[in-house]
Parts: C-alpha cells; structure tokens; sequence
C-alpha cells in the first residue's frame, strides 16, 4: 500500500517524531490521560471475538483518535503527515508487544518494528482495497452527521483504526506460523476483511460519539492533543 511503503522509505522524515511521541503513545499513558473514558468505553458496548484481547482493541482506538486529532490540529499541515507516520509505527511496536512477539527490552528496536510490519503484508493491493473502502464508509458516515471540512480528523482516525486491526490480526497470525515467515494472500484477504467489518463498527460508534452526541470531547481531546505536542 502506497501509505505504508512512504513509511518504509522515509524513515529519515518521520523518526524524530517517533522518538518524542514513544512516551505518549502508550497504553496506558493514552488511556488514562489523553483519550476521555467515553471514548475507550465504545470497545466495551461492541461484541469481541473469543480469542481476542480487549485492551488491545481500546489501545488501537486510543491511539487512532489520538492520531486523527493530531493530524487535523491547526499549523500541522507539511510535517503532521510525518508525525502520523511515527504514531502509526509506534501502535504497531505496541501491538506486537501485546501479543507477545516482541518484549518490553526490545520494544523500540525499530529496524525489527519494520520488518514485522512488512511481514503482514500490509502494502499489499487487498489491503489497499480495505482502506479504500474505510474511506468511502468515513465520507457516508460524515456526510449525515458533520459540515462539510470535518472529515480530516475521523478520516486519520478510522484509518488508522483499520491498519491497526489489521496489525493485531497479522500479529496474531504470524505469531502462531513464525516471524520468519510472511502471511499468505488467502491470510491478508481475510484478516482484511475482519478489520474493514471492525473498524466500520467501531467507526460509526465513534463519529457519532465526537462529531455529534458529545462534541465537547472532540474540544477537549485536541486540547490535550495539542498539550501533549507543546
């Protein structure tokens, strides 16, 4: 995918970013501090599969809010595309170690963060059709509820919510065939599949959360969005 591949060969443009996010975006530094209950309490209304871990589901919805805030702040237009990169990175490091391929000793090994991402094959055209269609979900859903210009902020958000499913699942797949080897396209058409049906579920959830219900959350979440960058 065309996004991915821009973070796999442009390291040099977002790594800075990644070192001075690597103590915000944390599980629980997210949760307790940035993102508003009401927000991580969405994963909690929706129907996990067994097998799957809740905290992991709230962490990527932490951290894809925070990302879709961050990049829709005011004067981040030219580097908050190289911020958003760094984020997305460092949920991926957090969802490996989550689920058990990487330790909190190597955590932030980066050149092992990349090779894991590029093993779920998430550059692939199929997972570039999931995102294609997470997109078009994001304008029908905002088209009902938000004027028109707010779709920058759950644009990144929902976005990122889908590579993060995604990475949980490769994960989890890879976790079980081993790091050496790389998911096959019968695997990355499925687990795309599960993540564009998670993150649509979630996705409206959200949107109807921040951008109508209870906007005063999408106040307060770039206030403390914008605290945690100045």
């Amino acid at each position: 995918m065309r996004r991915w591949k821009k973070i796999f060969s442009r390291v040099g443009k977002w790594r800075r970013f990644f070192d001075k996010f690597k103590v915000v975006i944390r599980p629980r530094f997210l949760e307790e501090l940035i993102i508003p209950h009401d927000v991580i309490a969405l994963i909690d209304n929706m129907n996990i599969p067994e097998g799957h871990d809740p905290k992991v589901f709230r962490f990527v919805l932490a951290a894809s809010v925070f990302n879709g805030i961050l990049v829709g702040l005011p004067g981040t237009l030219g580097w908050g595309v190289f911020a958003a990169y760094a984020v997305e990175v460092l949920m991926a490091v957090h969802i490996a170690r989550m689920v058990g391929l990487v330790d909190a000793t190597v955590m932030f090994s980066l050149p092992r963060a990349l090779k894991l991402i590029s093993a779920t094959g998430i550059t692939t055209l199929t997972v570039a059709y999931g995102f294609k269609m997470v997109l078009n979900a994001v304008w029908n859903i905002m088209s009902n509820i938000a004027p028109t210009g707010w779709a920058t902020a759950p644009s990144a958000m929902l976005t990122t919510l889908f590579y993060g499913l995604f990475l949980y699942l490769a994960f989890l797949e890879i976790k079980e065939i081993g790091e050496e080897k790389k998911l096959s396209l019968g695997s990355i058409k499925r687990i795309g599949g599960h993540s564009y049906k998670y993150t649509r579920e979630i996705g409206k959830s959200l949107v109807q959360l921040l951008f109508k219900d209870s906007r005063h959350l999408y106040v307060e979440l770039r206030e403390r969005v914008s605290d945690t960058w100045n």
